[in-house]
């Protein structure tokens, strides 16, 4: 079986996500959107595969919103390949601006949040066989409205955190978080990023080495829930 991992630009390893595909039997290809050439002028014209060629697709974060103007030229072309995989019943996996883009494109609001998300925050689950309850990353300035016909699963203190909608899960978290993906971020930019908000880089990494085993199990739940329950593909389990 295949999955499609799309990344937006070059900072975003796939990390526990793509651990717990492999390790379920998946075949994967990645697809980065935006190159780290333009990473800083991301309205570049590129196509998307076609998602309905794969039998799951995750969407990873990005730096930029939805609703910026700049990244239209590939962004409408995702939109429409999100419809596609709903309509075919391919499972999608938005995370982040993945989630905010499955989002987006079904009807939800996408906006500037009051307070930002970052580091590792508790998130509450109304389904804890799809969405574990605990401890997630967090690393967002933006909020979503659940879309029409969509079912909230998750919240924290600040924000809408899961929804379901037919073969689409978008989570606001980063499940596939652990030590080398935040070092990605990091070496990026997110650093000066994190200490411009007053925030200790040093502290979130700290943090990150603690709490990343559980974390990991955690993620492997929500992948094998994803998979099970939402997308509806049978294949390997541990």
């Amino acid at each position: 079986m295949k999955a499609l991992i799309v990344k937006h630009d070059h900072t975003s390893p796939t990390g526990f996500i793509g651990e717990r595909l492999v390790e379920r039997g998946f075949d994967i290809k990645e697809f980065q959107v935006v190159s780290e050439e333009s990473y800083y002028c991301p309205g570049v014209a590129v196509k998307v595969p076609s998602f309905v060629n794969f039998d799951v697709v995750v969407l990873l974060g990005a730096p930029w919103s939805v609703y910026d103007p700049i990244i239209s030229p590939w962004f409408d072309g995702e939109r429409k390949e999100i419809q596609c995989a709903r309509s075919a019943g391919v499972g999608v996996l938005g995370v982040c601006f993945g989630g905010q883009a499955i989002a987006h494109t079904f009807g939800g609001m996408v906006s500037r949040a009051p307070h930002f998300e970052i580091g590792w925050h508790m998130v509450d689950s109304l389904d804890a066989d799809l969405i574990p309850a605990g401890e997630w990353f967090q690393f967002h300035y933006d909020r979503w409205t659940t879309p029409p016909r969509a079912t909230t699963l998750a919240s924290s203190s600040r924000a809408l955190q899961a929804f379901i909608l037919d073969t689409l899960l978008g989570v606001q978290f980063h499940p596939e978080v652990n030590e080398t993906v935040l070092s990605s971020w990091l070496a990026a930019g997110a650093d000066m990023e994190l200490s411009a908000l007053g925030i200790s880089v040093d502290r979130i990494v700290d943090e990150t080495l603690q709490k990343q085993s559980l974390a990991r199990l955690r993620a492997y739940r929500l992948v094998d829930g994803f998979l099970d329950s939402v997308a509806k593909v049978s294949h390997l389990r541990n």
